[in-house]
């Protein structure tokens, strides 16, 4: 049923039906929809009533004759329940139908047919006529145009690849959704429908996503916002949003476009994590070659001293041979790193290694390094035989434990003892070593700064930020943790406590 109709506001009988197109539409339901024209202060309301919809449009003139001084007239497009329609086209031919009415002098005057008080009545109730049916042979076309318009727009909507929601721009209460945006939040339509927007957000997000979705239909070129909704899982999924005011009779309402960005996020992720990958490995790899650097040009000094005074003793074979295995040692870090470049941590092949031989090789790579120093380093294990799942890279974070205890050790002699032991946490078995040495400490304020890449506060502690930063990236990569205390409880000028956990192989 597609219905053009026009109501009057008779002064004696009040509203009822004047013209109707087609006219064997039945009066008796369109008569429901005049009675609306006591709402007349909405002028352009949509009204459904048993198996009819309507849109509306109330026109008010002032007419000194008339009754309080004024006319009211009703247009309508009436279809069936179950019929779309497209309420901004709706409202545009009912104004300009109206616009049209307007323009005829006096028009209102003609609907006191009876009164005689208007010598032209009957010729201006004829021109009325006239336009009224004109105007709904044009409306029948419109309309139809108007029904395929929404049809491609509930197919656009229905199909779209974007989560896609009708908000009432007041209350926030979402009115349509379409079919993706049913796959986003694992729930349904049915059950989309009436939630509050609040509720797909987590609470301390929800404040600022109104701010930015205001600022966002406020703006002609304002950039997609990001954020992150709730799915029926409570599992966060992170969003592209745009969105923009409608107007759909006298409603406002928000159509907000959601994009499932959760791949781009992790695509960025990965990118973030590969760099920050290629700046470690050139962290790591400057460090230790410094360090192997430094010990080839001690044991070179040392080798021409023994070799140009004979009073100076030293063993040369053991001078060439030290020098030997640092430069082995860095020939096997680049092909080291080359590789690990090349591909991602997740394919970074993890080994079975024993922890007391790693801490062996990392007590005669300190004690050679430091062999001017008294030094004194004693292992106490718990077994013979501990084994974790690591790389070749634990031996450098030793090394630089150890390295760093030496160096930081104003005492006579330094003093470093390595405890093993089993720890469990969270569910997780770890070998737990520690380091205690005697050294100068490291304040409190200062524990967790000294992990940070570049920390150099303190000339005191100079040289401990790269070390102890890479220290604790590869303890990381290992699933393991690393932290610092005091020796003596209270004291840290006592000296330090490095403290670090690997799981069990």
């Amino acid at each position: 049923m597609k219905v053009f109709v026009l109501y009057y506001f008779d002064p004696i009988i009040g509203p009822r039906v004047f013209l109707k197109a087609p006219e064997s539409a039945r009066d008796k339901e369109l008569e429901v929809i005049a009675s609306m024209m006591d709402v007349y202060e909405k002028k352009f309301f949509i009204h459904i009533s048993g198996r009819i919809k309507s849109a509306n449009l109330i026109f008010e003139i002032e007419n000194p004759t008339s009754r309080g001084e004024r006319e009211l007239l009703q247009i309508s497009i009436v279809i069936d329940i179950n019929s779309e329609i497209n309420i901004n086209l709706a409202r545009e031919l009912l104004d300009a139908f109206m616009k049209e009415f307007n323009d005829i002098d006096q028009v209102y005057k003609a609907f006191y047919v009876d009164s005689g008080n208007f010598e032209g009545a009957a010729e201006k109730l004829n021109e009325v006529k006239r336009l009224f049916f004109s105007f709904y042979k044009s409306f029948k076309p419109a309309v139809q145009a108007l029904q395929i318009a929404e049809l491609r727009y509930r197919s656009l909507f229905k199909a779209a690849r974007d989560a896609i929601f009708i908000i009432d721009k007041k209350s926030y209460e979402i009115v349509d959704a379409n079919e993706r945006a049913e796959k986003i939040l694992q729930r349904s339509r049915k059950e989309i429908i009436g939630l509050n927007m609040s509720e797909l957000h987590f609470p301390e997000d929800y404040k600022n996503f109104k701010n930015q979705i205001e600022k966002l239909i406020g703006l002609e070129d304002a950039l997609p916002i990001e954020a992150r909704i709730r799915n029926s899982k409570g599992e966060s999924i992170p969003v592209e949003i745009n969105a923009n005011e409608i107007i759909i009779g006298d409603q406002y309402f928000i159509q907000m476009i959601l994009r499932d960005i959760t791949e781009r996020k992790l695509a960025e992720q990965k990118l973030i994590e590969a760099y920050d990958r290629a700046e470690f490995y050139k962290d790591l790899f400057a460090y230790d070659m410094n360090n192997i650097l430094n010990n080839i040009n001690s044991s070179s000094d040392l080798l021409s001293l023994v070799s140009n005074d004979p009073k100076i003793k030293g063993d040369k074979n053991e001078l060439l041979q030290g020098i030997k295995e640092q430069a082995l040692r860095g020939l096997n870090l680049i092909l080291y790193v080359q590789k690990i470049l090349d591909i991602d941590d997740s394919d970074i092949s993890m080994e079975k290694l024993e922890i007391n031989r790693v801490l062996n090789e990392a007590i005669t790579f300190v004690t050679n390094n430091f062999h001017e120093r008294l030094l004194k380093i004693k292992v106490e294990p718990i077994a013979d035989m501990l084994y974790v799942r690591v790389n070749e890279l634990l031996l450098t974070a030793f090394e630089s434990i150890l390295t760093n205890a030496a160096q930081h050790n104003d005492k006579p002699f330094v003093s470093i003892q390595i405890k093993i032991l089993k720890e469990k946490k969270d569910n997780v078995k770890y070998f737990k070593i520690e380091f205690l040495d005697n050294g100068i400490g490291i304040p409190d304020d200062k524990k967790e700064r000294i992990f940070q890449k570049g920390y150099s506060e303190d000339e005191s502690f100079s040289g401990l930020g790269l070390g102890l930063y890479l220290v604790k990236r590869i303890v990381e990569s290992f699933n393991g943790h690393i932290w610092v205390e005091d020796r003596i409880k209270g004291d840290y000028n006592k000296g330090s406590n490095f403290i670090v956990l690997i799981p069990e192989a």
